[in-house]
């Protein structure tokens, strides 16, 4: 899957290209790197952007048919990047953040013409998901970049979010994310008044949050990050409690280097964090890669099982695994 404007590629199960994907002719154009499963619904959830809409972003909705239900262009202040996106059952997330499309850019060929811009107000829209652009309710918040939300829920009359965030993006350094460490962070929107209250979960550097995906869009307690380390590489495997705010991290990273990691249920779990975290890692002694699986209730003792690779997976690699069949 990709993102600024194209449509996603079907592979095979060696990585072949099959086709370029319209959803059965349903996708109006562009798709995303990162949409996410509505776990009650089964329904894919899919905010895109490209540079040609000009100040708009897309709002998408796939069914469990493989075909999009539903979208709605969102008219934005100017064309923000968009990596990921977060709901909740009342909301899809809207991020209208400063890193915007820079038209002087493209005309001069840059590979990447999405530059921070310090004029631009940060804000989060609350889009009604059964609902239309019109509906939209927007918040401003001090000036950030998120490439990923850890998970967003309804608590009353507030919208919470947490995300990884970043001070700025492609501002000094227009190669990769390097503008300062990111933080786990969490916002409180209050619905009614348009309030905002922000606060920092975690300050250690970190990225890539995942959670059990059974509690996409719901309450959650238990978030699992990769710690960054020295130019931006992957680090340490951080558990987070968000409701104590303690953290557990793995000490053994002058060898490894964790990349996402991915919650995996046991099969008949009862609790939140009962099952295994499954992270990429690199070693540093052999240039190679590791798939370690740790038991998600203990992820500071030795992993369960360990898959050698016998090469190199890059810094940042991440996505979904998808049980064969489905």
């Amino acid at each position: 899957m990709v993102e600024a404007g194209a449509p996603p590629i079907e592979m095979s199960y060696n990585l072949d290209t099959v086709r370029v994907s319209n959803l059965n002719g349903t996708l109006p154009h562009a798709y995303s790197a990162h949409p996410k499963r509505d776990p009650l619904t089964g329904e894919l959830h899919v905010m895109t952007y490209f540079w040609g809409w000009g100040n708009q972003v897309q709002y998408l909705v796939v069914g469990t048919n493989g075909q999009v239900r539903k979208h709605i262009d969102i008219p934005t202040t100017g064309g923000p990047m968009i990596h990921d996106i977060a709901f909740t059952q009342k909301y899809a997330l809207v991020f209208d953040l400063p890193c915007v499309f820079n038209i002087d850019a493209a005309m001069s060929g840059a590979s990447l013409p999405y530059y921070w811009d310090n004029n631009y107000e940060a804000r989060i829209g609350l889009l009604p998901r059964e609902g239309t652009a019109d509906q939209i309710k927007w918040v401003s918040i001090d000036p950030c970049y998120f490439f990923h939300p850890m998970n967003s829920f309804d608590d009353g009359d507030f919208v919470v979010l947490d995300a990884a965030r970043h001070s700025k993006m492609f501002d000094r350094e227009r190669r990769g994310p390097s503008e300062g460490p990111p933080t786990l962070d969490r916002w409180r929107i209050n619905v009614v008044t348009g309030a905002v209250s922000h606060e920092c979960i975690d300050d250690r550097p970190q990225e890539f949050p995942r959670i059990n995906e059974s509690l996409i869009g719901l309450p959650n307690r238990f978030g699992y990050t990769a710690g960054i380390g020295n130019h931006f590489a992957q680090d340490t495997l951080i558990k987070v409690d968000l409701e104590t705010k303690t953290v557990e991290a793995r000490t053994d990273t002058v060898r490894y280097g964790y990349g996402e990691a991915v919650f995996i249920p046991r099969a008949g779990a009862t609790a939140e964090d009962d099952g295994y975290v499954m992270a990429l890692r690199i070693d540093a002694e052999t240039n190679t890669s590791d798939l370690a699986v740790f038991d998600a209730q203990a992820i500071t003792d030795e992993p369960v099982a360990v898959v050698h690779v016998p090469v190199r997976i890059p810094n940042g690699f991440h996505g979904n695994w998808i049980p064969d069949g489905q």
